[in-house]
């Protein structure tokens, strides 16, 4: 079930920070406010299996065909350098800006277990 930070206020004014399981955002709101809150702010938690799905999306298309035994190390640093030059496209972001170096370094992460795991394996 998807995970939501939320920011709230009692009735007394005191500012509640917590995390609510919910199937969407709105169930999520309507149960924050049973409890008595009112929603200041709401925001999903990423799961790790949707941050990973996204991370495939940018490096599949960079090394098209390839198999992972033909990727080299200088092929993974010329992607991760790429990463670093865009943009992201986040739409939560007002403004557009450069992909961070914790994404770079998440990405640089799920690629090393992809090759650890293809070593395991054989």
């Amino acid at each position: 079930m998807p995970s939501y930070q939320f920011e709230a206020m009692d009735a007394t004014g005191q500012e509640i920070r917590d995390v609510i399981e919910a199937q969407t955002e709105e169930e999520a709101q309507a149960t924050i406010r049973q409890m008595g809150y009112f929603v200041t702010r709401i925001t999903p938690l990423k799961s790790a299996k949707n941050r990973d799905a996204q991370i495939v999306a940018h490096f599949l298309p960079h090394f098209g065909a390839k198999r992972l035994d033909e990727i080299t190390k200088s092929d993974i640093v010329r992607y991760l350098n790429l990463r670093r030059t865009q943009m992201t496209g986040n739409p939560g972001h007002k403004k557009r800006r450069l992909v961070s170096e914790s994404t770079v370094r998440r990405e640089r992460g799920l690629l090393q277990s992809i090759f650890e795991r293809a070593i395991d394996e054989g």
